[in-house]
């Protein structure tokens, strides 16, 4: 389970493992909050290790680990690109339904062996086809504005369901 604290002046992306853990912290100034573990050290039993999170869980036999890769590289990217401009607009609007994704240098990527990116399942808003049936893809979009407190999601593709759900954690707070 991975989760992300965040304030103003500070923000940390928490990998758990139920007996290892690791503290992401950002890159360039941005972060991405990905269901995969990225870290490349984790801590056992209170004491830091050499052994990188994403070696604590088997993804050897995942058929998305290559997606994984392309979707936080694609996330990761959009945000240095659009560094000094990120809003919760330019999530919802412009990285969460890109059809086309980066390599980890950064590298724009259109297509997969010769197959466009998007139905190759390389994309943030990740769709996974079989037999040209959509079988698989992104369950959920979120995105904070830390200034306002604003915190922006969606249910599926982001590209097919436009209608963003907001709620304001003073509201909840009561």
């Amino acid at each position: 389970m991975n989760y992300m604290l965040a304030d103003t002046s500070r923000m940390v992306v928490v990998e758990k493992l139920p007996f290892h853990h690791a503290l992401r912290e950002p890159e360039n100034d941005t972060i991405v909050l990905t269901n995969q573990m990225r870290s490349d050290y984790s801590y056992e039993d209170g004491k830091m290790t050499s052994v990188p999170m994403r070696e604590r869980v088997d993804v050897s036999a995942d058929p998305s680990a290559e997606a994984v890769e392309y979707c936080y590289n694609s996330a990761r990217w959009a945000l240095m690109n659009n560094y000094g401009r990120i809003s919760p607009y330019t999530w919802m609007e412009v990285i969460s339904g890109m059809h086309y994704c980066y390599d980890r240098d950064g590298n724009l990527v259109l297509e997969k062996d010769g197959v466009p990116v998007l139905e190759a399942g390389l994309t943030v808003e990740y769709q996974c086809y079989e037999d040209g049936k959509l079988t698989d893809g992104t369950v959920a979009s979120h995105c904070c504005d830390l200034d306002t407190l604003d915190i922006y999601w969606v249910q599926g593709l982001p590209s097919s369901h436009r209608q963003w759900q907001k709620i304001n954690l003073e509201v909840l707070q009561g």
